[in-house]
C-alpha cells in the first residue's frame, strides 16, 4: 500500500506540472482506494475497472468510473482501451494530456506510471472535427460491445478452432453501397430490438455466425443489419503493416471511404485490430484463456 501511495501523489505531481485533463487510476491492481482519500487532488480522477460493481463506493477524488471489461488482456493494452473508451465518452479531448497509474491485476499495489498524449497514441482517429464526433455515429457501448465480442472469438474460437472475422459498425447507408451479400442474411426479417448487439442473449448467435464467410454489418446504434456481408469499397488504401492480411484490407478500404469504424479479429493471430479512416488505430494482441489472466495469480503487497 505505500508504493502505491506514493506512485498516487508522485502522479497528482505530474499531472499538475503537465496540466493533464486526468489521472486514470486502474483500480482492479488494489483492492482498496483507501490511500488516496487524505492526498488533496488538484486534477480530476478517472477510475478504470472491468467491474464497475466493484466498485459502488469511491472516494471524493475519483469524478468518473469507467469499465473496461477486458481483464484477460495485457496491462499496456488496458491502457490504450482505457484512452480511446475515455475519447468515446468525451471524458478525454484532442491536445489533452493523461497521466496513467497501473498495476498487474489483483497484485494488491500500482507500480507503472506513464504520460499519454491523446492525439500522438490515437493519430488516425483525429481530424479537423471536434473530438466529440471520434467515432461518427457509433454510440460508445456499440464500439466497446463489439470490440469485448471479438476479443472473445479471438480467445474462445468456436468449436475449438480458432475464427476470423469483421465488424463494421456505423455510417450503415454509405457501407450498403459498398457491400453485397455472400449468403443469405440470417438477421433479415427480424424487429431491430430484435437484433440489437447490445442484446446480452445475442452473443452466443453472433460468436455462431462468425463461421459465415464475410463481414457483420451493424448500425451505430448497434442493431445488426447483417452477417455474411462481401465489401467491395471503391478506395483503395496505401500499404498496411506486415502481417495484416484480406480482411484488414477489407477493413481498412471500407472505412477509408466512410466514416464506419471496423474490427477484425485475425484466424491466424488471435489479433483483434481497429480501424478507423483507411488506417490501424489499435491492435490487441491474442488475450490470454481466463485462468491465465494477467496478474490472476498474484497476491497482495
Amino acid at each position: 500500500m505505500r508504493l502505491s501511495r506514493l506512485l498516487y501523489a508522485h502522479a497528482l505531481s505530474v499531472a499538475e506540472e503537465v496540466k493533464a485533463r486526468a489521472v486514470v487510476l486502474h483500480g482492479d491492481a488494489v483492492g482498496s482506494l483507501r490511500f488516496i482519500e487524505d492526498i488533496p487532488a488538484q486534477t480530476p480522477v478517472v477510475l478504470a475497472t472491468a467491474d464497475r460493481g466493484r466498485w459502488r463506493e469511491t472516494p471524493k477524488a475519483v469524478a468518473e468510473v469507467l469499465q473496461v471489461p477486458f481483464p484477460t488482456l495485457s496491462r499496456l493494452a488496458q491502457v490504450d482501451l482505457v484512452l480511446l473508451f475515455g475519447l468515446s465518452r468525451g471524458l478525454f479531448a484532442r491536445g489533452d494530456t493523461v497521466v496513467s497509474l497501473s498495476g498487474a491485476p489483483n497484485s494488491g499495489f500500482l507500480d507503472t506510471l506513464l504520460v499519454l498524449d491523446v492525439v500522438r497514441e490515437f493519430p488516425a482517429i483525429f481530424d479537423a472535427h471536434a473530438a466529440a464526433t471520434v467515432l461518427g455515429d457509433v454510440e460508445p457501448p456499440v464500439l466497446e460491445k463489439v470490440l469485448q465480442l471479438a476479443v472473445d472469438l479471438a480467445r474462445e474460437g468456436r468449436e475449438g478452432r480458432p475464427v476470423g472475422t469483421i465488424f463494421v459498425v456505423g455510417d450503415h447507408e454509405r457501407i450498403a453501397a459498398a457491400s453485397r451479400q455472400m449468403v443469405i442474411n440470417p438477421f433479415r426479417g427480424y424487429l431491430d430490438e430484435e437484433k440489437n448487439v447490445l442484446d446480452p442473449s445475442l452473443g452466443e448467435t453472433l460468436k455462431e455466425f462468425s463461421n459465415i464467410d464475410g463481414a457483420f454489418v451493424i448500425r451505430g446504434d448497434g442493431v445488426i443489419l447483417s452477417a455474411g456481408t462481401f465489401l467491395k469499397p471503391e478506395r483503395v488504401t496505401g500499404a498496411l503493416p506486415s502481417g495484416l492480411g484480406a480482411r484488414h484490407a477489407a477493413a481498412a478500404a471500407i472505412t477509408a471511404g466512410s466514416a464506419a469504424l471496423a474490427v477484425v479479429v485475425s484466424q491466424s493471430t488471435g489479433t483483434v485490430s481497429l480501424f478507423k479512416g483507411g488506417a490501424l488505430v489499435l491492435a490487441l494482441e491474442k488475450p490470454a484463456p481466463v485462468a491465465d489472466a494477467p496478474g490472476r495469480h498474484m497476491g497482495g503487497a
